[in-house]
Order: C-alpha cells, then sequence, then structure tokens
C-alpha cells in the first residue's frame, strides 16, 4: 500500500534528476511504501528518459511555473502522505521515514533546512542565516516553507487547494502559511542537498530580493525563475 507519494516537477533537468531519484529510491522505508511521480513540463532533453528508470509514474503536460507542475503531480497521486521535491535536490536516506513519523505524530505539514552541494564561505554564511531564521520565525508562529522539499497530508492538500498556481516566486511560504491554518507545521533540522545553480547563476542578493518580493506579494511573477 503506497503511504508516501513523492512528486518531482521536473523541467530539462537532465543533469540532475538521476541523483535526485537515485535519493528517493534508496529511502529507508521500504520501496512499496511509496512512489515517484515525475510532473514533466515537456522537457527537451534527456530527463524523460532518465527518470523512466526509476519513477512509478511520469506525467508530462506543458506548465508555466513549479507550482502548477506540483498540483498535477497531487492529482495523480495515491499517497496519505505527498513531498513535493525539487528535481536538483538530494533527499537524507531517512527523509520518508521521518516525514512519515511526524505526521503520525500530529503535524500536518513541514519542510527541511537545507545546504548546498558546493559551499564557499559566503553560502555558508547566507544559508546558516537563511536556516537559523527559519527555524526562529517558525517558533514564533511566523510560517515559513523551503520549497526545495515540503510535505503535507493529503486531506490537508486537498483542504487548501494546494499550490497557488498565480505565483512564480514564494508559492512555497505560502503553501505553507495556509497549511499552518489546519494544524502544527515542523521545520525538520535534517538537511536537504539543493544544487547551487542559482546562487551561482544570480547570486545570493538577487534571490533574496526575488524571496522577499515573494512574502508580500501574492501573485509574484518571475517566469525566468522557472528556467534556472
Amino acid at each position: 500500500m503506497v503511504k508516501v507519494s513523492v512528486i518531482i516537477p521536473t523541467k530539462n533537468e537532465e543533469e540532475f534528476i538521476e541523483k535526485t531519484l537515485k535519493s528517493v529510491n534508496n529511502q529507508s522505508i521500504p520501496r512499496k511504501d511509496y512512489e515517484i511521480i515525475i510532473s514533466d513540463s515537456e522537457s527537451t532533453d534527456k530527463t524523460v528518459k532518465i527518470a523512466k528508470k526509476f519513477a512509478d509514474k511520469i506525467l508530462i503536460k506543458k506548465t508555466s511555473n513549479p507550482a502548477k507542475g506540483r498540483n498535477y503531480g497531487a492529482e495523480h497521486a495515491k499517497g496519505d502522505i505527498l513531498v513535493f521535491l525539487d528535481a536538483d535536490t538530494i533527499l537524507p536516506k531517512n527523509a520518508l521515514e521521518i516525514i512519515a513519523e511526524k505526521i503520525e505524530n500530529g503535524y500536518v505539514a513541514g519542510t527541511f533546512l537545507v545546504t548546498l552541494n558546493k559551499i564557499t564561505l559566503v553560502d555558508w554564511l547566507f544559508l546558516s542565516f537563511i536556516n537559523t531564521s527559519e527555524l526562529i520565525l517558525n517558533f514564533f508562529g511566523i510560517k515559513l516553507g523551503n520549497g526545495n522539499c515540503l510535505f503535507i497530508k493529503r486531506i490537508v492538500y486537498k483542504k487548501i487547494n494546494g499550490f497557488n498556481t498565480k505565483m512564480d516566486v514564494g508559492e512555497d511560504h505560502d503553501f505553507i502559511k495556509k497549511a499552518a491554518n489546519h494544524g502544527r507545521i515542523i521545520v525538520l533540522k535534517e538537511k536537504v542537498i539543493t544544487s547551487d545553480r542559482r546562487i551561482r547563476k544570480e547570486g545570493w542578493l538577487k534571490l533574496f530580493y526575488l524571496w522577499g518580493k515573494g512574502l508580500v506579494i501574492k501573485n509574484n511573477k518571475d517566469k525566468d525563475y522557472w528556467q534556472n
């Protein structure tokens, strides 16, 4: 019986998708207890070909942002717990086990702290600020979510109507805020490992600007963000 559905939105992710899928396929819980769903936005590279070696379902539909890709994947999910994972992000080996345990203990949704696959001193300083701020703010009731990996009870996902598809950036924080209206949220201290590609392309200051806009502007648009 499928307990957990891992949903990965993709768009031309051939460089990263295999490592991500290997991390999901090699979890500490039995493989029969979870499914892997790829929600692909008409990739033109080898993303789908690579994914076929690991995924249980591959859905192909052109989507204009990650929120739409996640929601489309969720429409086809069987699990009582939905996990939304970025295509360039690697899970700890016990991630799904921890998620299932936290949901069983009464939490309705949550997220992980994050680190990068390649880290400079500047990266470490910014990441330390981000992770510490997220823990502190969530402790004081200001709910934030790290979009690299989010999880939620299926029943709560339906109550909040999934991700806001009008948002290109900041939909992860909006998602967690809505979920918090239906129960307890947790920020797990375990870290997922995500690619440094956006940092190298945009730089920390621009990303902070985009993330800040996502917190204050409900229908935040930035089409290039889905391309990075």
